[in-house]
């Protein structure tokens, strides 16, 4: 199975036109080099606010406000794509009205007949909370899609192993990592969080980040990463765990293969058992930690 990661960079649409045309050359590149899942970033979903007005974009409330007479359409939008080009997409998060009056950071998976699934962020970070207008979302979700089993981990998620542990427990085989991180740091802190969760799960993870600078969003400073495919470093895979890498941070599609049946036999066949052996590590955590002074205490 062909998997494609984004790398895209957040543009103003001119109109309505423009943000379909916009989405639709995306989807079809993907389509094109052979995918048959294609992830979209974090956020990528605050194009819509590039309808707004100028007034409306300058604070979060406004910003997210503006957004949410468009999500219906937008969402008819990918699933009119996924059905004419017969791909599962993860589609870029975006500011959801929750009941609470807040916004949940909502993810949709569109499925090829034009099913639609959500997962929300479950662990927002301090920016997000800064807004005052984010809420966390409160369930995991598991989507399957023509045989594959796909869990999204949205950015800060990704670093937290029970998310992903409850998602491979539920079946995944790819767990995806859409991202927005404003820093070489908060960059690194999902990809060392999704290749932890391939090789803790023995299963494949994705991370497709946003990149470039939206000086016409005010609410978004610049963002910078690379797309990433990752698997356990086991028996039949690279060695150190990277299955496809971008070399910069130009806008555009990373394309890779999966083995989804390799990878399910690696749990009972490969060379270590970290999925299975997670049982045994929660033994011992409920002992407790047993502190142990050894050596003589010395007077400062």
């Amino acid at each position: 199975m062909r998997v494609a990661a984004a790398q895209y960079d957040l543009q103003r649409p001119a109109d309505w036109a423009g943000y379909r045309a916009r989405l639709r050359d995306w989807v079809a590149a993907a389509a094109a080099g052979g995918a048959e899942v294609a992830v979209f970033p974090e956020y990528a979903g605050l194009e819509l606010a590039g309808l707004a007005s100028n007034a409306r974009r300058l604070v979060p409330r406004q910003a997210y406000g503006a957004m949410q007479d468009h999500i219906d359409e937008a969402m008819a939008c990918h699933q009119e794509l996924a059905r004419g080009y017969g791909i599962t997409i993860v589609a870029g998060s975006l500011p959801v009205a929750a009941d609470s009056g807040g916004f949940y950071n909502r993810v949709h998976v569109v499925a090829p007949d034009g099913a639609v699934g959500a997962q929300d962020k479950l662990q927002l970070t301090r920016v997000e909370w800064a807004t005052e207008v984010m809420t966390a979302g409160h369930r995991l979700r598991l989507f399957e899609i023509n045989g594959l089993r796909l869990g999204v981990i949205l950015c800060y998620d990704s670093q937290f192993p029970r998310f992903a542990h409850a998602v491979a427990q539920a079946g995944a085989d790819l767990l995806v990592a859409p991202s927005c991180t404003h820093t070489a740091a908060g960059f690194n802190r999902v990809r060392i969080g999704s290749r932890a969760r391939a090789l803790e799960n023995q299963v494949y993870s994705l991370q497709a980040p946003l990149v470039g600078d939206a000086a016409w969003l005010p609410l978004m400073a610049p963002s910078q990463g690379r797309a990433g495919v990752f698997s356990p470093p086991d028996t039949g895979f690279p060695a150190d765990g990277i299955v496809a890498d971008s070399a910069d941070e130009t806008p555009g599609w990373l394309w890779a293969d999966l083995n989804v049946a390799a990878v399910r036999c690696l749990r009972d066949e490969g060379q270590v058992a970290n999925f299975n052996d997670w049982a045994r590590q929660q033994v011992a955590i409920e002992r407790g930690v047993e502190t142990l002074v050894l050596g003589r205490s010395h007077p400062s």
